[in-house]
């Protein structure tokens, strides 16, 4: 038997293509994970230099900037990462990929020209301006505990979006959707 080619509506033939971008997020047809990573990190770094000016001499505080990075670049980085399996190197490749953002804005430089700025150091610090208002303000409900005294990695944070992605799909019906694919 023939395979017959899916069809449009109006009956033309869908293009066989080997990578195609659904929402965003960049498809192939071997499924490799480092293809969309490297995309993903290409169009954060662009992101970034746009937003140059910002982070060199804007006048805003360096908590409005980490911020801005979060919300702009590491949504844009890290969206829908939670449904790929990822390794162990590409996960150290989005860290590597934050903490150069983060000595950035916090105009820190690498361990190999000051050895005192360790990753660690670079967390913590940019946690100081994070979490400068932690239990003050509309949002003391949500900020329960301690304040943070690190950043979250990037890696963990997939890592949990994953986990709860995970239980959602156990939550869900042996017929629902997301079960099923």
């Amino acid at each position: 038997p023939r395979k017959t080619l899916p069809r449009f509506i109006n009956n033309t033939p869908v293009k066989k293509v080997h990578q195609a971008r659904y929402l965003g997020v960049l498809l192939t047809d071997k499924a490799q994970p480092d293809i969309e990573l490297t995309e993903r990190i290409k169009q954060a770094t662009m992101t970034w230099k746009r937003l140059d000016l910002l982070w060199k001499i804007g006048r805003c505080s360096k908590t409005t900037k980490l911020r801005y990075w979060n919300v702009v670049i590491k949504t844009k980085l890290t969206y829908a990462l939670e449904t790929m399996q990822l390794t162990k190197q590409q996960l150290r490749k989005l860290d590597t990929f934050q903490l150069k953002g983060l000595r950035k804005i916090l105009k820190l430089h690498t361990t190999f020209v000051d050895r005192e700025n360790t990753n660690k150091l670079v967390r913590q610090r940019a946690a100081h301006y994070l979490y400068i208002n932690w239990g003050k303000g509309r949002n003391k409900a949500k900020q329960q505990g301690p304040r943070p005294t690190e950043a979250p990695m990037v890696s963990a944070q997939i890592k949990q979006a994953q986990h709860t992605l995970f239980c959602h799909l156990l939550q869900e019906g042996p017929t629902g959707p997301t079960r099923k694919a």
